[in-house]
């Protein structure tokens, strides 16, 4: 009994925050249900209860579920799937549509050109082919093409202006180096111009058919060239070998 009466008073105190919710009078109400206003005053007063069989039309008058007019929690359905990936802890940008993961969209096969800009300093860039403009680099880059002030590790790219390089430089399949100061590692290049303005600490090595090294300071270690139609200018001293193949 105690829990009919409770059930009793939750829809009746439900029906009378409903319809003033909606803006409906209690005559409107109960023309809509085709029963009296002194049944909709009974209801909202828990004198009595609506008939079981008026319930579905409630609801559908508030645009509530028949769970909500009886002041039962809604449960909405959680939209999950596994991602195609183990966890692997890895950053990734995942594009989803509403709730549903994109795991495969239609594209043409056509090359899109990727910046990456920072203003500020970074640690570490290994960016595949993209571009990458920084003011420093801390550790290593690998990248398209890189335009930085100061790279404190190693550089991979297929072209490279900046300051100084305290790593290494290695340049393959074309491409240009423009570097304003000195090269403290070596200067590996393959089928590219180079052009360094300071020293290079390490060995210059050029390898390939019309690959040109112009360096304006000294090279402490050797000078090595394997290629056709391959050009190379010190200004400076050369500390090591010179060897060409």
């Amino acid at each position: 009994m105690t829990n009919d009466y409770n059930v009793n008073t939750i829809i009746c105190a439900k029906i009378a925050e409903l319809r003033r919710a909606s803006g409906l009078t209690q005559d409107a109400l109960a023309e809509k249900l085709g029963v009296t206003y002194q049944a909709v005053s009974k209801w909202e007063n828990a004198i009595s209860c609506p008939d079981i069989a008026l319930i579905p039309a409630i609801s559908d008058i508030f645009g509530v579920s028949i769970d909500a007019l009886f002041g039962r929690t809604e449960e909405k359905e959680v939209s999950s799937e596994t991602l195609p990936w183990g966890n692997d802890n890895k950053l990734r940008a995942v594009l989803f549509r509403g709730t549903t993961l994109v795991s495969k969209q239609e594209y043409k096969n056509e090359k899109i050109n990727i910046t990456f800009e920072v203003k500020g300093n970074v640690k570490e860039v290994i960016c595949s082919e993209f571009p990458v403009s920084c003011h420093n680099v801390e550790g290593n880059i690998s990248a398209g093409s890189v335009t930085c002030d100061v790279v404190e590790g190693d550089v991979n790219a297929g072209s490279i202006t900046c300051d100084s390089i305290e790593g290494d430089i290695v340049m393959k399949g074309g491409g240009n180096v423009t570097c304003n100061g000195e090269v403290c590692g070596d200067l590996i290049a393959e089928q590219c111009n180079i052009s360094v303005s300071g020293d290079v600490g390490g060995d210059v090595i050029s390898n390939g058919e019309k690959c040109a090294v112009s360096i304006e300071g000294d090279v402490s270690g050797d000078i090595i060239s394997d290629g056709k139609n391959c050009a190379v200018s010190i200004e400076g001293d050369v500390s090591g070998d010179i060897i060409y193949k």
